[in-house]
């Protein structure tokens, strides 16, 4: 996935990520800022455009890229901007859709990825395939 993408926006959206965790809002901002066209990290550009506005008790301005990050992210991942969408809103007065926010986090809390496979290789010729709930050798052991 990172072939196709500008090396340089990913530079950015990293190191906009490490500002917030500096607690340097501000210099998060600039870096953000400085991305053209997020084309297929718009979503991860928002979340952390909105939680530096949000670090900055701008929370009117971080409620609109927060909404779009929950929009844009699987259902795995937008628990999280629901979740601070629903501060926002509580610190703008709005307890109601605060309350709708917060129960949407909860909801998605539930949701887990879908099982992925992982496949290893060993020699001579055997592969462990793990399945999530169960574990297979191809071939079985001892038909090669």
């Amino acid at each position: 996935m990172t072939d196709s993408l500008p090396k340089k926006m990913i530079r950015r959206l990293a190191a906009a990520e490490g500002f917030l965790e500096l607690d340097l809002p501000r210099y998060a901002l600039e870096e953000l800022d400085a991305i053209d066209d997020a084309n297929r990290l718009e979503g991860p550009m928002m979340y952390l455009r909105g939680e530096a506005l949000k670090a900055l008790a701008q929370y009117d301005n971080a409620i609109e890229p927060l909404s779009r990050a929950a929009e844009l992210f699987p259902p795995q991942l937008s628990k999280f901007a629901w979740m601070s969408l629903s501060d926002c809103y509580r610190e703008t007065g709005k307890e109601e859709l605060a309350d709708m926010a917060q129960q949407a986090a909860r909801a998605l809390a539930d949701v887990v990825a879908p099982p992925t496979l992982q496949v290893d290789l060993q020699f001579p010729l055997q592969f462990d395939v793990d399945f999530g709930d169960s574990r297979r050798s191809l071939p079985p052991e001892g038909e090669l």
